[in-house]
């Protein structure tokens, strides 16, 4: 995990001096790109055979401060309960290949792991290394419940990720796609969301109170229905205070635009 977010951090800070050396004016994000494998670096294009297994987990929350969920390819959709007495981790796995023979023969190779790690929940993609067929696409589809005070981490390579009424801080890393977010920050919390080539969409509260920094290398940020003071304020950047400045909220994109709403 520690060097996917370090390869992230480093093509982050690459593509931002690339903008501001070639003064890009023009948003161009690509969602439909296709697929890469992580391992490999191969472009996967869209398979026309696939084979299919659903999963389910359960993992009572009792001692829980944190889910950390660490994938690949696919979306991870988490949303918060307030009365959700254990984490509920259900979804698909799924293989694309150009066959279904082959697409049936790896499926068993691309699996979900949900480990118990005392104060933490630990849910990952178990993907193949090797991966020589360029037709072949190993994707994990997530959809998690969780209570509402349990802080959230993902690193994600290719998909879109949703947070949905948390309570707690989170952490999102994402190579490719749009981080989703509706969350209310505690006091002294954290939220973090970072992605390369793909939006960022936050909902808080009005009344949230955080130092707040939010940036774009090519795009724009929209702050709204937020008394944000002091900073900056550019097209492509706006920092400032929200409230007493309590907690921290950063949000970071090289090729997307950054909206954040107030309710």
């Amino acid at each position: 995990m520690n060097s996917i977010r370090s390869l992230l951090r480093t093509a982050l800070m690459t593509v931002f001096a690339l903008v501001l050396l070639t003064g890009c004016d023009s948003v161009d994000v690509n969602h439909e790109a296709p697929v890469v494998d992580p391992f490999s670096g191969i472009d996967i294009p869209e398979p026309d055979f696939f084979a299919r297994a659903n999963f389910s987990y359960e993992v009572p929350v009792a001692g829980k401060t944190l889910l950390r969920l660490k994938g690949y390819n696919g979306h991870v959709e988490i949303k918060c309960l307030s009365d959700a007495t254990a984490v509920t981790v259900t979804g698909e796995r799924r293989v694309g290949s150009d066959s279904q023979q082959d697409a049936d023969a790896y499926l068993d190779s691309l699996n979900v792991r949900v480990e118990d790690l005392g104060d933490e929940v630990f849910v990952h993609t178990i993907h193949p290394k090797k991966n020589e067929n360029k037709y072949r696409q190993f994707t994990v589809d997530y959809s998690i419940t969780i209570p509402q005070d349990l802080a959230v981490s993902v690193d994600q390579m290719n998909g879109l990720v949703s947070v949905e009424d948390l309570h707690e801080s989170a952490s999102v890393t994402l190579v490719n796609g749009t981080i989703e977010g509706a969350i209310s920050l505690p006091l002294n919390g954290t939220i973090d969301l970072t992605t390369i080539n793909g939006n960022i969409n936050l909902t808080l509260p009005m009344s949230t109170s955080a130092d707040f920094s939010a940036s774009t290398g090519n795009g724009t940020v929209s702050v709204s229905n937020l008394n944000l003071q002091g900073g900056t304020n550019s097209l492509r950047s706006k920092s400032g205070m929200l409230g007493a400045g309590e907690g921290t909220i950063t949000l970071r994109t090289s090729n997307g635009h950054i909206t954040v709403t107030g309710q």
